[in-house]
């Protein structure tokens, strides 16, 4: 979200209109922040499904390979339990994480690209009008700072001044 942001106020500095800004960001950072998720989450699959893998015994066998001995290409066919166990023991701690991490992903990613160039439209607009509600007043300031002595409300004008 914060690449956004940056994103659309660079674009605003260049000249751009705001709502064209927001837009033309979320086009540019949409493929970047999907993938970053989607990533995210095939790296998790694995801890969620409960995938255990027995490196140790997968080096070990990879190394067999230099004497002549083939288990490690064994491991892929009816030895595949041996190294590889779907529903592991260590699952039932780490699958809820998993599950929770992911969908955790999938509402952070639809925030970064949905919720949060709406609250900057929103925002930006709010501060549009607090920045002009501002320049109102500070002409208003001006005005009754430019008035002439002995013509300010309260004060004796003319001939009438003391000195």
């Amino acid at each position: 979200a914060i690449v956004l942001i940056d994103y659309i106020q660079k674009l605003r500095m260049w000249g751009m209109d705001k709502r064209q800004a927001i837009i033309q960001g979320g086009k540019t950072r949409l493929r970047p922040v999907v993938l970053t998720a989607v990533t995210t989450v095939l790296g998790l699959v694995p801890l969620t499904i409960g995938l255990n893998i027995d490196f140790i015994g997968l080096i070990g066998a990879f190394f067999k390979l230099f004497t002549g001995d083939l288990e490690f290409f064994r491991a892929f066919g009816p030895n595949f339990g041996t190294y590889f166990q779907l529903g592991a023991e260590s699952s039932l701690w780490w699958s809820g994480m998993g599950v929770v991490v992911i969908f955790g992903l999938f509402f952070a990613t639809a925030l970064t690209l949905v919720v949060v160039p709406v609250l900057y439209d929103f925002l930006a607009l709010s501060e549009e009008k607090i920045e002009a509600l501002r320049e109102a007043e500070k002409e208003e300031d001006d005005e009754s700072t430019n008035l002439q002595p002995g013509n300010a409300p309260g004060e004796l004008g003319g001939a009438f001044r003391s000195t």
